[in-house]
């Protein structure tokens, strides 16, 4: 075993790390490595849940859009006359794109704990093959 590894696992709680230590032994870690994954999927699903609700707070209207566009492209279209200012569109703009970020960092994060616990279950599932191979001798 790697003491850097395992340092990783136990001291940083590295869900990576902690599925490194169940594909090795699987007997001695799978708990620790599931646990730890587990606890920290359900922490990103509650995040994940509060930022899409705040992205649907922050959507961009539709008149808003058309301005944003029309600002960046620099162009001028037969829309009506802008009801808010470029300023406050590029705050309006910011943030919806920082409410967007969040959703895909954490979507991301959700992705990844999704393929650690599909490692540590195949470890653990070959672990005890092996052990039924064993036991029929």
């Amino acid at each position: 075993m790697n003491v850097g590894t395992y340092i990783h696992a136990k001291l940083f709680n590295s869900t990576t790390a902690a599925t490194e230590l169940a594909k090795q032994d699987p007997k001695k870690n799978f708990a620790f490595a599931s646990h730890l994954i587990t606890a920290k999927n359900t922490s990103n699903d509650e995040a994940l849940s509060k930022a899409l609700a705040a992205f649907d707070l922050v959507r961009i209207p539709k008149g808003d859009l058309k301005q944003i566009i029309s600002i960046a492209r620099d162009t001028q279209d037969d829309s009506p006359p802008a009801t808010k200012g470029p300023a406050q569109l590029l705050k309006t703009y910011v943030n919806h794109k920082d409410a967007m970020d969040e959703v895909k960092v954490l979507k991301q994060k959700k992705n990844k704990y999704d393929s650690l616990s599909t490692e540590v279950i195949k470890a653990y599932d070959q672990y005890l093959l092996a052990q039924a191979k064993k036991v029929r001798g």
